[in-house]
Protein backbone atom coordinates (compact mmCIF):
# COMPACT_ATOMS: atom_id res chain seq x y z
CA UNK A 1 0.00 0.00 0.00
CA UNK A 2 0.66 3.36 -0.24
CA UNK A 3 2.10 5.31 2.72
CA UNK A 4 2.81 8.72 1.71
CA UNK A 5 2.92 12.24 3.32
CA UNK A 6 -0.12 13.92 0.88
CA UNK A 7 -1.87 16.03 3.24
CA UNK A 8 -5.50 15.99 1.67
CA UNK A 9 -6.19 19.38 3.47
CA UNK A 10 -3.74 21.11 1.87
CA UNK A 11 -2.87 19.88 -1.54
CA UNK A 12 -1.26 22.10 -3.53
CA UNK A 13 -3.24 22.18 -7.15
CA UNK A 14 -1.15 24.58 -8.97
CA UNK A 15 1.52 21.75 -8.56
CA UNK A 16 -1.12 18.90 -8.67
CA UNK A 17 -4.26 19.98 -10.77
CA UNK A 18 -5.50 17.10 -11.19
CA UNK A 19 -6.55 16.72 -7.30
CA UNK A 20 -8.94 19.49 -8.10
CA UNK A 21 -11.49 16.28 -10.14
CA UNK A 22 -11.02 13.81 -7.53
CA UNK A 23 -14.40 12.63 -6.20
CA UNK A 24 -14.44 13.18 -1.68
CA UNK A 25 -16.42 10.95 0.33
CA UNK A 26 -16.68 11.99 3.84
CA UNK A 27 -16.95 8.81 6.80
CA UNK A 28 -17.69 9.93 10.46
CA UNK A 29 -17.21 6.98 12.03
CA UNK A 30 -18.60 6.10 16.29
CA UNK A 31 -17.17 3.38 18.57
CA UNK A 32 -17.88 0.24 16.86
CA UNK A 33 -18.54 1.32 13.04
CA UNK A 34 -16.92 0.12 10.51
CA UNK A 35 -16.71 1.19 7.12
CA UNK A 36 -16.09 -0.77 3.68
CA UNK A 37 -13.06 0.87 1.07
CA UNK A 38 -13.15 -0.61 -2.31
CA UNK A 39 -9.97 -2.11 -3.50
CA UNK A 40 -7.21 0.42 -4.43
CA UNK A 41 -9.34 3.64 -3.55
CA UNK A 42 -7.21 6.00 -1.99
CA UNK A 43 -8.24 7.04 2.01
CA UNK A 44 -6.91 9.08 5.14
CA UNK A 45 -7.49 8.46 8.18
CA UNK A 46 -7.77 11.01 11.06
CA UNK A 47 -8.23 10.47 14.64
CA UNK A 48 -9.13 12.96 17.21
CA UNK A 49 -6.82 13.37 20.17
CA UNK A 50 -6.25 11.35 22.55
CA UNK A 51 -7.14 7.15 22.61
CA UNK A 52 -7.57 5.84 19.56
CA UNK A 53 -7.36 2.30 17.92
CA UNK A 54 -7.85 2.11 14.29
CA UNK A 55 -7.38 -1.32 12.32
CA UNK A 56 -7.14 -2.06 9.07
CA UNK A 57 -7.58 -5.58 7.57
CA UNK A 58 -6.67 -6.48 4.27
CA UNK A 59 -8.34 -9.48 2.64
CA UNK A 60 -9.79 -10.45 -0.40
CA UNK A 61 -13.51 -8.88 -1.29
CA UNK A 62 -16.36 -11.20 -1.95
CA UNK A 63 -17.61 -11.23 -5.20
CA UNK A 64 -20.51 -9.62 -4.44
CA UNK A 65 -20.99 -7.22 -1.58
CA UNK A 66 -23.61 -7.43 0.72
CA UNK A 67 -24.73 -4.62 2.80
CA UNK A 68 -26.77 -6.82 5.06
CA UNK A 69 -23.47 -8.00 7.05
CA UNK A 70 -22.91 -4.54 8.03
CA UNK A 71 -26.21 -3.88 9.70
CA UNK A 72 -25.91 -7.33 12.08
CA UNK A 73 -25.33 -6.26 15.53
CA UNK A 74 -22.23 -6.97 17.06
CA UNK A 75 -21.85 -7.68 20.90
CA UNK A 76 -19.06 -5.35 22.58
CA UNK A 77 -16.25 -6.84 23.17
CA UNK A 78 -14.85 -6.78 26.57
CA UNK A 79 -11.43 -6.16 28.14
CA UNK A 80 -9.89 -8.19 30.63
Amino acid sequence: GFMGKLDVDRVDLLRFPGWRDVEWSYVDLAPGDCVYIPFQWYHQVTAAAGRSINVHTWYWRPETFDARSCAEPVAAPTLA
